[in-house]
């Protein structure tokens, strides 16, 4: 079995990933740009903790959601938008 781990955005673009779901994540809360930037960079490129940060968002938009609930959100709502740099894929098949 082969785990690769990308802890800094050199496999994977996190950032966009994540920054795609603040901006519809805010707007459903009727959040403006000063939110969303105020969110990507209480995020600390995703090395901020997720409960503090989930605390943070609580905080700021007043949500009844809670934290364990948040914290899912942000670690698991944009995984599905994370795509590989173009030509990682094609690299790893040829190791």
């Amino acid at each position: 079995m082969l785990l690769l781990l990308d802890l800094d955005n050199t496999l994977v673009d996190r950032d966009l990933a994540f920054r795609e779901w603040v901006s519809g994540f805010v707007a459903d809360l009727g959040g403006n740009s000063a939110d969303r930037e105020w969110l990507m960079a209480a995020d600390a490129n995703g090395y901020a903790s997720r409960e503090k940060l989930a605390a943070g968002i609580q905080e700021r938009f007043a949500l009844g959601t809670s934290i364990p609930d948040l914290v899912h959100r942000l670690l698991f709502d944009h995984v599905e938008s994370i795509a590989c740099y173009s030509g990682i894929k094609d690299g790893l098949v040829r190791q």
